[in-house]
């Protein structure tokens, strides 16, 4: 299967991180970039600005505002909000070390690392940002990992994933109600301490989990009830991480550093899926230094979805791209 690139814009850096908003019908994405820039572009990709945002020089989370033109850069302990026009808005010095608007614009989601064993999920006032509605103090059951937070369905929930390398992973569900912040584990998640961040499509009652060298697994929402199963072949040797609904019927799946496409109503392979302008090459294409390396790759290293926009990552060395698919049904498919 073969899908066309609608949009695309050239990097230097590697693309690292990606959020959007739409405001008055107009579509905007926030974009970090390795080397601690941000870029703001329009609906064709095309920069609005770019610019170092202050006292940051590593880059750890971005979250654009649902509702209102301005977002929230992370790193180096602090926090700055700009507007759409990299002007800054505000600065604050914090252990923050994730953030995350909720759908409806109201609460600003926030991860700070304590120390190695404990961490504080924090949820402050979107449009406030120094007003603190909740917070809840937790155990790092993984001592000392890295952090990643994602929206549920739901306005007042989240989920929280922890990596720690050779420890494995973990996924938990924060909800926020009644001015109290409630932290679980779902077990059936959990199995083998090895859950990649969840994906969902159309279908807000269902979503995919990898587990990581296993297999990707469709999972009931919200009530984590396993549905079906699709293992990764014994004879794979890369596993990636970057998967996506491609519509109702269908995902797009990584492995052996190329991309498949997934029926979601088998959970079964259907073949390879190709996206235009970035079709699978030998690796000592990418890499002269491995001049016998025959085997086949892609230079996409990222996709997400963003409503019915599919959006990825590509790029080698000095020469990266963002890429866009808009309308991620059958007409986007030659």
């Amino acid at each position: 299967m073969n899908i066309k690139v609608t949009h695309k814009h050239n990097f230097a850096d590697r693309v690292d991180k990606l959020c959007q908003a739409k405001y008055e019908d107009k579509t905007y994405y926030v974009v970090a970039l390795n080397k601690g820039r941000i870029a703001v572009l329009n609906a064709e990709l095309v920069p609005l600005c770019l610019f170092d945002p202050e006292d940051i020089t590593e880059i750890q989370s971005i979250s654009i505002h649902p509702c209102s033109p301005f977002f929230v850069v992370v790193g180096n302990d602090t926090v700055c909000t700009y507007n759409l026009d990299g002007k800054l808005i505000e600065k604050n010095r914090d252990n923050i070390v994730d953030v995350r608007h909720s759908f409806d614009g109201k609460l600003l989601w926030c991860i700070k690392r304590n120390n190695s064993k404990e961490f504080t999920i924090e949820i402050r006032e979107a449009d406030n940002f120094t007003r603190v509605l909740a917070k809840k103090v937790c155990e790092n059951e993984l001592y000392d990992s890295e952090f990643s937070l994602g929206l549920l369905p739901e306005s007042n929930k989240v989920y929280l994933l922890l990596v720690a390398g050779q420890d494995g992973s973990l996924i938990g569900f924060a909800e926020f109600e009644n001015e109290n912040i409630t932290f679980t584990y779902p077990e059936s998640l959990n199995i083998g301490s090895e859950p990649v961040t969840p994906i969902w499509g159309e279908n807000e009652h269902e979503f995919l989990l990898q587990q990581y060298t296993t297999g990707i697994f469709k999972y009931e929402y919200p009530s984590c009830k396993l549905l079906q199963e699709y293992y990764f072949p014994e004879e794979t040797e890369y596993i990636g991480c970057s998967h996506v609904y491609l519509n109702k019927e269908e995902a797009i799946i990584q492995r052996e550093e190329q991309f498949w496409l997934l029926n979601l109503n088998t959970m079964k392979e259907e073949g390879s899926c190709y996206i235009e302008g970035h079709e699978p090459k030998e690796t000592k294409y990418f890499y002269p230094l491995l001049a016998d390396d025959t085997s086949m790759m892609t230079d996409i290293y990222y996709l997400e979805r963003f409503g019915n926009d599919l959006i990825g990552f590509a790029g080698i060395k000095d020469n990266y791209s963002i890429f866009l698919l808009q309308d991620c049904g059958k007409e986007n498919v030659k």
